[in-house]
Order: C-alpha cells, then structure tokens, then sequence
C-alpha cells in the first residue's frame, strides 16, 4: 500500500510539474503582450503631445508700419526712376510696393520652401496691411518671414523675423501680428513627417504587430 500511496504521489508531482510547465510560457506571453501594450500606449500619449503642439497653424500676418513709412522724393530722383523704368508716374510721394514672403521646413524636410503671400501695391501700412495664407502652415515649421519693397529692377528687403513665433514680433519700423488656428489633421501631417514622429509611428505599428502575433500563439 505504501509503494502504491508512494507512485500516486510522484505521478501527482511529475503531472504538477508539467502543467507548471506549460503555463510558464503562457504567462511570459501574456506579461510580453502587456508590456508590449503599455509602450505602445506611452507612445500614443507623446505622439498627440506632439501632434497638439503642431496643430497651431499660421493662418494670416498683419504688418503694421511703427512710423509713417511713406516716401518723399526730389524731382531728380523722381526723374531718374522714370528713366530707368522703375516709376510709371510722377508723384512726389510714394508708398512701398509691399511683398511678404514665408520660408517654411515640414517636419523633416532637408530643404526649405519660400512662398509668397502677394504684392500689395503702393500701399501703406500705417493701418496696417494684412496678408492671409490659402493653405495654412504649422507654426513650428515656420523659419522665416520676410517683409519686401518690391521693385521692377531690384526688391529689397525692409525687415526679417524669425521663429519660434508668438502673438507678434517687432523688426526695424515694423511690427508683425500673427493669427493662428488649430488644425489637428496639418499637425499630425507635419509630425508624421519629423524624424521622431516617423520612428515613434513606427514602433506603435511593430508594437501592434507583436502584440497580435502573441495572442495567436498563445
């Protein structure tokens, strides 16, 4: 009885110990999955951290002259820019022809884009002058705008300002106020488009993959 009591006891050990056995690599699959879950969740969360700050869009710019910016000429210059070709008239003053232009960098692009926002002739910012963008642009990706006297033969450039942007910026004789909006679907394009952004959507992909393939097999 003894011997018989003894092979049941072992027989229930060896069958504990396989069933241990078996669980084991249910339970390092599940803890993978979960773990495998909770970064990609981490991620999620810093993308839409991300993705909300670059959903600030530049909608509009309006440039404001801090001083009267209209111009008097002597006749002599007036005489000399109809003979050059770069005055059509003979007024004895003269508002700048004013151009802006915005120089922006999507996400991860290497080279910068110039766009210009259009030519405002003969006109004066004393009231100020506004500009509006027809295809808004995330305010992180704007490096540069320029405010330009556009002329016939040589356009010179009155003033820069450069980002990070806030409500307004002043340069020189100018003072520069910017209108935003908030555009999430131009914020996760300009994101998706960034080295971290293409590496963090990256990983939530081969994260989901993983995760699926876990459950499969388990």
């Amino acid at each position: 009885m003894a011997t018989d009591a003894s092979l049941t006891e072992a027989s229930d050990g060896k069958t504990s110990l396989v069933a241990t056995a078996e669980r084991t690599p249910h339970r390092w699959r599940s803890l993978m999955g979960g773990g495998i879950l909770l970064l990609a969740a981490l991620a999620v969360a810093a993308i839409l951290t991300l993705v909300a700050r670059r959903s600030v869009v530049l909608t509009a710019v309006r440039v404001v002259a801090v001083e009267d910016d209209t111009r008097r000429f002597s006749f002599e210059e007036l005489y000399d820019k109809v003979r050059a070709g770069t005055k059509d008239r003979l007024t004895e003053w003269e508002r700048p022809d004013y151009e802006l232009k915005v120089t922006h960098r999507k996400g991860g692009r290497v080279f910068a884009t110039t766009d210009s926002l259009g030519v405002k002739p003969n006109e004066s910012a004393n009231e100020g002058l506004s500009w509006t963008l027809s295809d808004p642009i995330s305010l992180p990706d704007v490096s540069v705008i320029e405010l330009i006297d556009r002329d016939v033969v040589l356009s010179d450039t009155l003033v820069t300002v450069s980002g990070p942007f806030d409500q307004q910026a002043d340069a020189g004789n100018y003072r520069f106020e910017f209108d935003t909006a908030t555009d999430p679907a131009i914020g996760f394009a300009s994101f998706a488009t960034t080295s971290l952004g293409e590496r963090l959507l990256f990983a939530i992909v081969l994260a989901l993959v993983m995760a699926i393939i876990l459950r499969v097999t388990a």
